[in-house]
């Protein structure tokens, strides 16, 4: 009997789909015009097998619980609000604090780029010294290390109130550390001296054990490192973080742009949690004498980059190793002041407190600080190519005479130089032609 009513529940849901799709194809013939109609949401139907125990459906239905409570979100990804009332909470707010002028801010994520040998060290722990101290580092003049030594010396009033600082070296070892901070033995001396510089209870240098190996949980040395970071930030309660440097935290200090991605996307999501200002110290790879300071050359500056709120860098003046210069290259909540026509230039000094740290010395053009003998070379090499190819050489042939390649010879062709401000001289006047002569037949022709 159920089989028969079966087979006719079926033959009627048959005729009717058979009857649907007749009355679907007429319609579209006349005409008709087709709405979606929004039904809601679907309801959610519980099948239960007639066999099912209590036992065994108690057991499933929490299983369900528990999935749908782990599917479900535990904070909303946006939070919708008018945008007058975005900038209405800021009425009456306190400014963020200035950690190293405008180059780094309370609340914000920083990198500092720099090539091997430029400083970035020395400034970060400069930095991190003024912090702890209450005077955060201002670029101005007779402010920029002056405050500082009034403060721990003179016993000046702080101007702000003393941090916490963690300073990740992953880079020095304790004696490279401490050698600039304690008096320069002599060649004779056997051990070191007692006159240091006295660096504030509240900066916390933390070193990476270099035979420390990653443990099996954690797939790469990077991963392991950050989440020793975070427990050591947890730990202390700490909201100043430098972490130097973030090449030295991959297995083979080769950084690659998707682990600087992770690495940063990571140190982002810790600074929001924890409200962290984090400045992160990066290698920036070696370029020309004659060419300014830029982080948008290689794809993993570029990555890195894109994380940060605030990018600067520290460059090496060409002309007088002892200079640097600060360039700010990006930021996501002020101005930019110290452009390339607008540097702070840095003089490297031990200082009597026998503290390796930087003094402002002015500031100046980006164009002061580069190889300028290199672009003359260039022009030059360019005048005399072009003079050449003036004559009527062939640039392989000057290629040849000049020790080039031909890649090298074309540029210097195309590149401007002041030979194409110079009078060119008139060209030599085109040969007039000769007629031909009308040739004279000889009797013997």
């Amino acid at each position: 009997m159920s089989l028969e009513s079966d087979a006719s529940r079926g033959s009627d849901a048959s005729v009717e789909s058979l009857g649907s799709k007749e009355s679907t194809e007429s319609e579209k013939a006349e005409g008709f015009v087709y709405h979606k109609a929004r039904l809601g949401p679907m309801p959610v139907i519980d099948y239960v097998e007639p066999d099912e125990s209590r036992e065994s459906r108690e057991s499933r239905e929490s299983l369900e619980s528990q999935a749908s409570h782990r599917s479900a979100p535990e904070r909303a990804a946006f939070v919708a609000r008018a945008a007058r009332e975005w900038v209405a909470e800021l009425e009456g707010t306190a400014l963020p604090g200035r950690l190293l002028d405008d180059l780094w801010l309370e609340g914000e994520m920083a990198v500092c780029f720099g090539e091997s040998g430029a400083g970035k060290s020395v400034l970060a722990v400069q930095a991190a010294d003024a912090i702890a101290s209450g005077v955060p580092l201002a670029i101005e003049d007779g402010r920029f290390d002056a405050e500082v030594d009034g403060v721990k010396r003179c016993g000046k009033k702080a101007p702000a109130e003393p941090r916490t600082v963690l300073y990740f070296d992953l880079a020095l070892t304790k004696v490279q550390f401490g050698r600039r901070y304690i008096m320069e033995p002599d060649r004779e001396d056997t051990e070191f001296s007692d006159y240091k510089y006295e660096f504030p209870d509240n900066f916390v240098r933390l070193q990476l054990d270099l035979a420390a190996e990653t443990p099996g949980q954690y797939k790469t040395r990077a991963e392991y490192l950050l989440a020793e970071i975070e427990t050591e930030i947890r730990k202390r309660d700490a909201k100043i973080v430098i972490i130097d440097s973030l090449d030295r935290m991959t297995e083979y200090g080769i950084l690659r742009s998707r682990e600087a991605a992770y690495i940063m996307s990571r140190l982002n999501l810790l600074r929001h949690e924890l409200g962290l200002s984090v400045l992160v110290l990066a290698q920036l790879s070696r370029r020309s004498d004659a060419s300014p300071l830029s982080a948008t050359r290689l794809l993993t500056t570029r990555t890195i980059s894109a994380f940060a709120d605030s990018v600067f860098a520290i460059g090496i003046c060409r002309g007088d190793e002892r200079l640097r210069y600060l360039k700010h290259l990006g930021s996501r909540s002020t101005g930019i002041i110290y452009d390339s026509s607008y540097l702070p230039v840095l003089c490297l000094w031990p200082c009597e407190t026998n503290f390796l740290s930087f003094q402002l010395n002015g500031f100046v053009d980006e164009a002061e600080m580069l190889d300028a003998y290199s672009d003359q070379q260039r022009h030059d090499r360019s005048d005399e190519v072009k003079e050449m190819a003036a004559e009527g050489w062939k640039q392989r042939e000057i290629g040849v005479r000049l020790s080039m390649s031909l890649g090298s010879v074309n540029r210097a062709l195309n590149i401007w130089s002041p030979y194409d401000d110079r009078p060119k001289p008139p060209p030599p006047p085109a040969p007039k032609p000769v007629r031909p002569t009308k040739r004279v037949k000889t009797v013997e022709q």
